[in-house]
């Protein structure tokens, strides 16, 4: 759009519904340290009232009266606000993600009441290893930085934020140039153009937010995090990844799925099913705008921990070493290729795929060039075992959460 707005359209002429996808470029990585917190703070206050629906009844009421469903998500580097309607309420959804996310009030009563439910956040997410572990490892890998801070600041951090550092974080990033609009569903492209001038053309234009220097040297001692309440051990072992401009970042993922996805998966195989050391074994590949993390976890006794860690640097060892089978590797590229289809029968991830796409790399590419892409390198297994001995060859972040903390 001429105030440099992204929008992208993706025809469903056969759908009943419209799902929209509305992300930012303002995780909590861009936050200074007088902001820490704010961008998760601001993805719930902005739901609390906007100047044409200033109560927060109203604006609910403006998707929940037509059975819609809306949502906001905050992460390292995005903001992401969704809606899914029925494709005759469209219009009603460009209205809805226009006012919160360009005319919030943010009233002072509404941080008050927010910073008390965002407490409670922290202290659920903290009171569960498993959602913790996932957010903790962070700070082994990135230690020190934003990046390695939780999402949503600590409880202390979220006492501190005021009003003006909100609509400062709002002004910086919420600008046309530093958004993407996606609309998936039945609705025409001219349709899409005509709403998304009249909702969106008012936007400032501002600047998309530059990368980040992370030149952060990871942790060398395991971190281990007393959780006296807990009946079993958490470890997450981390390894930086790729970035999603960089193409080593399919092979990374191809390693998550060979490692964990399925019985025959081989750290599943290992530790679940040969050993019954443990009930959940996953791994988490993300690729993001600029940095990758591939974290493996486990849930186990604590007097497991060491022979867990054990399996798992020996199949990582494996992998590094020697040329993959091609039944593997195929059933790996099986997996990715259901995944991706599964996941594209619903619009609203489709629309969150590719505002994601925009925000990480500045491109788009359709989803059969990204299997293109999957293919082409699951034929040169001596590719991916390259990558994998760069990337497990060095020391690991390690994460240990439970009662016992063994050495």
């Amino acid at each position: 759009m001429p105030n440099g707005l992204t929008v992208i359209h993706i025809p469903r002429q056969n759908s009943l519904n419209v799902s929209m996808s509305l992300m930012v470029i303002a995780g909590s990585m861009y936050e200074s340290l007088d902001e820490i917190g704010v961008a998760h703070f601001l993805e719930h206050i902005v739901s609390d009232g906007t100047e044409k629906f200033p109560t927060e009844r109203q604006l609910a009421e403006l998707i929940d009266e037509r059975g819609g469903s809306r949502n906001a998500t905050t992460n390292k580097e995005t903001i992401e606000y969704v809606v899914k309607v029925l494709k005759e309420d469209s219009e009603t959804a460009f209205e809805y993600l226009s006012e919160i996310s360009s005319h919030p009030l943010i009233r002072d009563e509404d941080i008050e009441k927010q910073k008390k439910i965002i407490e409670q956040e922290i202290y659920r997410f903290k009171s569960d290893p498993e959602k913790f572990a996932q957010r903790l490892i962070y700070s082994v890998i990135f230690p020190g930085s934003r990046i390695g801070g939780l999402t949503t600041g600590d409880v202390d951090d979220v006492k501190k934020i005021s009003r003006s550092a909100i609509l400062s974080y709002h002004q910086r990033t919420h600008c046309a140039k530093n958004m993407v609009l996606t609309v998936c569903g039945n609705i025409s492209e001219d349709q899409v153009l005509i709403l998304a001038k009249k909702y969106f053309e008012s936007i400032e234009s501002g600047e998309k937010l530059p990368l980040i220097d992370l030149h952060v040297v990871p942790q060398k001692e395991p971190m281990l995090q007393n959780m006296p309440d807990s009946k079993q051990a958490v470890l997450v072992v981390g390894y930086r990844g790729f970035k999603s401009e960089d193409k080593d970042h399919y092979i990374s993922n191809i390693l998550s799925v060979l490692l964990t996805r399925g019985k025959s998966s081989r750290l599943f195989y290992e530790i679940r099913e040969k050993r019954a050391l443990a009930y959940v074994v996953g791994s988490n590949n993300f690729n993001g705008r600029n940095f990758g993390v591939l974290t493996i976890q486990v849930g186990l006794a604590n007097d497991k921990v060491s022979e867990c860690l054990e399996i798992i640097r020996d199949e990582l060892d494996k992998i590094s070493s020697n040329n993959l089978p091609k039944s593997e590797l195929n059933k790996a590229l099986a997996f990715i290729r259901s995944n991706i289809a599964f996941s594209f029968e619903n619009s609203l991830s489709e629309a969150s795929y590719y505002s994601t796409l925009w925000c990480f790399t500045g491109t788009i590419q359709s989803i059969e060039q990204e299997l293109e892409n999957y293919e082409s390198i699951i034929h040169s297994p001596d590719l991916i075992q390259k990558t994998a001995e760069k990337m497990f060859s060095v020391n690991p972040a390690i994460l240990i959460l439970g009662q016992a903390m063994a050495k």
